[in-house]
């Protein structure tokens, strides 16, 4: 598990930003750093971070493949 990580994003990521019931699709911009929040479990696909001051849900292969994490995570 690597909550708490900070990690420098590469290229862009599509993300989930959910409030009061309403889904809203972000893109985290290329070079911004996030926080790990939770996960990343096995079983999941999804993983939270921490952007710009609030949670939004990433599929953990992008945060992966568009960082410098290392593919064993």
């Amino acid at each position: 598990m690597l909550s708490g990580v900070f990690i420098r994003l590469r290229a862009s990521v599509l993300s989930i930003y959910s409030e009061n019931g309403q889904r809203t699709a972000v893109m985290i911009p290329e070079g911004a750093t996030v926080q790990i929040v939770s996960g990343p479990k096995r079983e999941d696909r999804m993983i939270d971070v921490l952007w710009n001051g609030r949670t939004v849900a990433a599929f953990t292969e992008d945060i992966i493949q568009r960082s410098n994490v290392a593919p064993s995570v």
